[in-house]
């Protein structure tokens, strides 16, 4: 191999090395939501059923469903603050963390209060909080009314 052959070659990989690296480097998806629900219902695979935005106190469970991508297993942490506004106006809140163990996957969080105890009447708000508390998305919003179980039979007076 002539010497301006392999000169050339060594200054090509010179300057196209740390580029490939850098390039590469770019590959990776970034962390976020990908979609996102709130439902009253998920199957045993993990699989969400309709959009819910509408519960009442005797529903049974209300959940967050979410999609996300682009996490550093064992690093990467999801936050969910749900935020409750009562008739007499008091705010309350509650947050959930959840450590991702995959790089890409699917999360479900019961926003029902632990022990069986119904959500109370009032209005809803929950977000999903990244690392450093970034909004991962809008706010999302439901709203829980008094009575029995939707779809549930009336009670004989």
């Amino acid at each position: 191999m002539h010497n301006a052959t392999r000169r050339t070659i060594l200054l090509a990989a010179a300057i196209c090395g740390p580029l490939l690296l850098v390039l590469a480097g770019c590959s990776a998806k970034p962390f976020g939501i990908t979609a996102r629900r709130l439902v009253g219902t998920v199957d045993r695979r993990g699989q969400p059923g309709p959009e819910k935005t509408e519960f009442r106190t005797g529903d049974p469970a209300v959940y967050l469903w979410l999609k996300y991508q682009g996490a550093s297993p064992g690093s990467t942490a999801l936050t969910v603050r749900m935020t409750h506004k009562g008739a007499d106006e008091s705010e309350t809140s509650r947050e959930l963390q959840r450590d991702l163990s995959k790089p890409d996957g699917t999360l479900v969080c019961s926003l029902t209060p632990p022990q069986g105890e119904a959500l109370a009447p009032g209005e809803y708000t929950v977000e999903a909080l990244g690392p450093n508390e970034t909004a991962l998305g809008p706010k999302m919003a439901f709203s829980v009314a008094s009575g029995p179980e939707e779809g549930a039979p009336a009670e004989a007076p």
